[in-house]
């Protein structure tokens, strides 16, 4: 386990886990924002892809769980994703349809972007968000994160207007501190 909140753990995947995955990623709801859904071999790639991060960087997506039945929800974690030549901790979180507005997506969003913060040192978390993805710009902006840059990527022949959120440690620091 990597992570734990009130009612999540997330961990790495495994091998296992594919068929879970599959559920996910091959949902085309799910995948709406996130360029489409992706074949069998895709899937396996995605997977292998997230074991080969978590062993040269030691984070990547993990699986997202339920702690009360163990249930595999989806997936939540940081990514080096690139944006307009510079590489960005991009926080990830796909939710299966079936968990969406339930708070899961912001629960696991804000213990990945405190992980990135305190465990990884990192001062900047960034969220790249489609511009249709409304749930995730409603977390992104629950987390205290703001809208800096715009870009349009083509992706399979599809022109996709993208926003790129932050979220600076010295802000979230301010908004705990006004809490306490």
């Amino acid at each position: 386990m990597v992570i734990q909140t009130e009612r999540l753990y997330l961990r790495e995947l495994t091998p296992g886990d594919l068929a879970s995955l599959k559920a996910l990623i091959q949902n085309e709801t799910v995948m709406e924002s996130y360029g489409g859904v992706r074949d069998d071999k895709e899937c396996e790639e995605w997977l292998s892809r997230q074991q080969a991060r978590y062993a040269s960087l030691g984070y990547g997506l993990w699986a997202l769980h339920l702690k009360e039945n163990d249930r595999f929800i989806g997936q939540c974690g940081l990514v080096p994703h690139e944006w307009k030549g510079k590489t960005v901790l991009d926080l990830v979180y796909i939710l299966d349809v079936g968990f969406w507005n339930q708070g899961y997506g912001t629960e696991a969003a804000k213990a990945c972007r405190d992980f990135a913060f305190n465990t990884l040192g990192q001062s900047e978390v960034y969220s790249i968000i489609r511009d249709i993805n409304e749930y995730s710009q409603i977390i992104s902006v629950r987390l205290g994160m703001e809208v800096v840059d715009r870009k349009t990527d083509l992706y399979r022949g599809v022109k996709k207007p993208h926003y790129l959120y932050c979220a600076r440690r010295d802000h979230a620091q301010k908004r705990i501190e006004t809490r306490s």
